[in-house]
């Protein structure tokens, strides 16, 4: 084994990272059962109800807990992250994303669920004052700090979009409108800030501990021009509400900054390939393509809505708002996030076929939906309707959950308390 791995010696308790992944196979299984009432009736689920419980615990319970925990794990020097404290924090968020997730389901927007939304938004401000504090002694540059404290502000930031939803659901002022914005706020800087940013900060971090020489200033422009781009982003989303309106104007900042940085991000990770390839598995390496390939067409797909009748179609077609949001959060983010602890070999599938043909029947089956998803949106866009695409996605959502249970399954005939290192899968 490289000597570059033997220099990580944090680990997560493997069990986090299961916890982790159940709490996205509960997510699926949420995203399955709406799939489902589409096309077949579902009286005992209230649709709306589902809805948010699923988008609250996606947030809460797989991102939010698996970037927090790995942060701590691989991130912080081992005598930071061995504190108590963490254990506390992450059993917080997970008791009150479960609690959360099943208030939404029964009651919608009600006080338990409210109660719970605000007590899973301290557990998570919990958890940024303490790696904020604990980051000055990690031994990694500058540079990737600014990427990390930079998540953990849009994470902060993103809560006020949750609590303006909050009061619009208890006092019913909001108008659609209004509402509507508020959501977009808190989807924005939670996709576009706190999950891109800590994705970003993990993976340059990582980078550091195998490569010490790389391009830190570089690095640092690419966190100004996306952090410059970030507030103005916003209005994309709201430009379907305001066209040929002082919208256009940040939203133009916000792409011309955005596609900048990916380009520069990209000629980083080019650099660096020929020093790295040979020491990623080519699993992790796999999902990494894709999540990179994503990160680049969600960049251009934002770009694409300054043109007015595609912002207008983009915003009021279901499929395609869900095959852009599923873009992002699966082949972007979640992809990212299993190769990554595939890698530090948190989730395992060497030896285990059960897991290694589930993770295959999830990657392949989340791309088949995406493909469904924006072939529906571009026949829409011309005119023509199909009603096969609704039953098609509803079984390739079946494939999607099913390989994700067979992925967890075999996870759980290999669970051990710690696993030392990364290595290959």
């Amino acid at each position: 084994m490289s000597n570059h791995f033997q220099t990580q010696k944090n680990s997560l308790p493997r069990s986090w990272a299961i916890i982790c992944l159940l709490n996205l196979l509960l997510t699926a299984l949420v995203g399955l059962a709406m799939r489902y009432k589409i096309v077949f009736p579902l009286p005992v689920m209230d649709q709306a109800n589902a809805l948010h419980a699923h988008a609250n615990f996606v947030f809460s319970g797989w991102v939010g807990l698996t970037l927090f925990s790995s942060m701590v794990a691989f991130v912080l020097p081992e005598h930071r992250a061995e504190r108590g404290i963490y254990r506390f924090a992450f059993y917080f968020i997970e008791i009150t994303a479960l609690a959360m997730l099943t208030s939404f389901l029964a009651e919608g927007y009600g006080l338990v669920s409210i109660s719970l939304a605000i007590l899973s938004a301290l557990a998570g401000i919990l958890f940024v004052a303490l790696i904020w504090k604990d980051l000055s002694h990690a031994d990694t540059p500058s540079a990737v700090k600014l990427f990390l404290r930079g998540a953990m502000l849009w994470y902060l930031l993103s809560v006020p979009g949750t609590l303006l939803l909050i009061y619009f659901n208890i006092s019913g002022k909001g108008s659609p409108i209004e509402i509507r914005a508020a959501f977009y706020f808190f989807l924005h800087f939670q996709y576009n800030g706190w999950f891109t940013f800590g994705i970003f900060g993990l993976l340059l971090s990582w980078l550091h501990t195998i490569h010490r020489s790389w391009h830190t200033n570089m690095v640092r422009i690419i966190f100004w021009l996306l952090t410059i781009g970030l507030v103005p982003g916003y209005f994309l989303s709201i430009l379907a509400f305001y066209p040929h309106s002082w919208a256009e104007i940040p939203s133009i900042i916000s792409v011309i900054t955005s596609f900048i940085a990916a380009v520069m991000l990209f000629i980083v990770m080019i650099r660096l390939y020929p020093k790295i390839r040979a020491r990623i598995p080519w699993v992790p390496s796999l999902l990494w393509q894709i999540a990179t390939l994503s990160f680049f067409l969600k960049t251009i797909m934002q770009a694409a809505t300054l043109i007015p009748s595609l912002a207008a179609f983009a915003f009021s077609f279901r499929p395609l708002v869900i095959g852009f949001l599923h873009l992002t959060f699966l082949c972007f983010i979640t992809f990212f996030l299993i190769g990554y602890l595939l890698y530090f070999r948190q989730l395992r599938i060497k030896n285990n076929r059960v897991a290694g043909g589930g993770l295959l029947l999830f990657v392949a089956c989340v791309l088949l939906s995406e493909a469904a998803l924006f072939a529906h949106s571009l026949f829409a866009f011309i005119g023509i309707y199909k009603a096969f695409f609704t039953k098609l996605t509803f079984w390739i959502t079946v494939g999607i959950f099913l390989g994700l249970l067979l992925f967890v399954t075999g996870q759980l005939f290999h669970v051990k308390r710690r696993i030392p290192g990364p290595g290959r899968n």
